[in-house]
């Protein structure tokens, strides 16, 4: 019997895992054509603006043309590769089911379809990211709040909440500059994320986080600690008088 259900168990989780690669790949199918074929339209309209276009007559306008294409192009790039991951996670998928379940396989596949989420998240994202500067990187200044020395530490812990989240998501981050306390924590810390669409991305972040600590019994609210977040989209000479 503990076999039975041991093998009962491994069966779930398979059928857990296989779901997710499935829902992966049909999410790529359905993705993949129709992106791709935006971007490639967008690609031969920018590469016949730059035939018909002086690159000498309006240097500005022909670095933004030049630095268009080279992100289109990286685009149409990656969703190739992406149908490529997505047809190898559905391959490795079918033969592993071919014969004696392959785990091994299986793995494989499901390591192919996280790439393929996490990439079509991101696309995804980088579309509905339109403002003026959502494209840049992003310079994230974090401000502990006046009292105790709680709200200090909360703000070196939001410090490393950024920089795993970019290291996370594989961006360049960097501590800029950080003003510890004696007592533990920081007064404030500037970070510096060079990564396209950072400023996008992080723009939200912006205003108060909260942290509520509460007794041992975690019955009653102890203290309210504050940390502010100001986000510019580029690192100013004037970030570290803010």
């Amino acid at each position: 019997w503990l076999k039975l259900i041991s093998l009962l168990f491994g069966l779930s989780g398979l059928f857990s895992l296989k779901k997710k690669i499935d829902d992966a790949v049909h999410r790529a199918e359905m993705l993949t054509p129709v992106a791709l074929e935006l971007e490639e339209g967008r690609q031969i309209k920018q590469e016949e603006m730059l035939r018909d276009y002086d690159l000498w007559e309006d240097v500005t306008k022909s670095n933004e043309i030049l630095i268009g294409l080279a992100d289109t192009t990286k685009a149409v790039n990656s969703l190739k590769d992406l149908r490529y991951k997505a047809e190898e996670a559905k391959l490795i998928t079918q033969l592993a089911e071919m014969d004696v379940i392959n785990y091994r396989l299986f793995k494989q596949a499901y390591i192919a379809s996280v790439d393929v989420s996490k990439f079509m998240d991101q696309y995804e994202m980088s579309k509905l990211l339109s403002g003026p500067y959502d494209t840049e990187g992003a310079c994230v200044i974090i401000k502990a709040g006046p009292t105790g020395v709680y709200p200090k530490i909360w703000a070196e812990r939001l410090v490393r909440m950024y920089m795993k989240w970019a290291e996370k998501q594989g961006y360049r981050g960097r501590v800029v500059e950080k003003s510890p306390c004696k007592d533990g924590g920081i007064m404030s810390a500037t970070l510096e994320f060079e990564c396209l669409c950072a400023y996008g991305y992080l723009a939200g972040e912006r205003g108060v986080h909260i942290m509520i600590r509460r007794s041992d019994d975690g019955s009653v609210v102890s203290e309210v600690c504050l940390a502010i977040l100001f986000i510019h989209n580029s690192l100013q000479p004037n970030d570290f008088y803010c």
